[in-house]
């Protein structure tokens, strides 16, 4: 999260909001509906749509909150941008937490020292080590790997995947034993979920 932390300005906390899961958008959006004192200024999916906004507003926001979990680096190297302007940066929190911190910084308040940032990116680069690696699993399955597990995330069974796919039932196991093995997970719902948080698969039952 980074905040203007310079003036205060009269009416409501005029928020930005860059993150790239559209369902995650779409629950702030509802909750913020409820709050009066909170004005959703705006709200990006990528950083490049987020510079375009931002550019496009007719007035200053007052917060900004990013979603470190961008796909690449480009959260993390969006972060000094807003920095450079809004200097006032937090970190993950619950939804609760989040709005508290919305109306401290919207009042100018400091919401971690400056020198922080540093460590924030830090650990913020940690992180996206540690996300790409779990990414990359995907790269190692193959096409009819991922047939599978898109059939998978759909809630059909072995008979229902091989009709569709034209294979053998005992192919499917195989494919499916490989994709688990692939993934580092020991069951096809820990494989399902695994691929949707990583936006892999679409859920959906037939």
């Amino acid at each position: 999260m980074a905040a203007r932390g310079d003036v205060m300005r009269p009416g409501p906390i005029r928020l930005f909001l860059l993150e790239h899961r559209r369902l995650l958008q779409s629950l702030i959006e509802i909750a913020l509906c409820h709050e009066q004192s909170i004005q959703l200024a705006g709200c990006a999916s990528c950083v490049d749509e987020a510079r375009a906004l931002l550019d496009r507003l007719d007035a200053p926001i007052d917060v900004a909150i990013v979603d470190l979990s961008l796909p690449g680096d480009a959260a993390i190297a969006f972060l000094p941008e807003l920095h450079a302007q809004w200097p006032a940066c937090s970190r993950h929190a619950s939804f609760d937490e989040t709005l508290a911190m919305i109306r401290r910084a919207g009042k100018g308040a400091a919401l971690i020292e400056p020198n922080d940032l540093n460590e924030l990116l830090r650990a913020a680069a940690r992180f996206r080590a540690v996300e790409e690696s779990a990414r990359a699993k995907f790269d190692r399955l193959t096409a009819r790997e991922m047939d599978v597990l898109r059939a998978l995330a759909r809630g059909c069974s072995d008979k229902e995947i091989a009709a569709e796919l034209q294979i053998k039932n005992k192919t499917v196991a195989t494919h499916v034993a490989s994709v688990l093995d692939k993934l580092v997970v020991s069951s096809r719902l820990q494989a399902v979920l695994l691929a949707l948080q990583f936006d892999v698969v679409e859920l959906g039952f037939e």
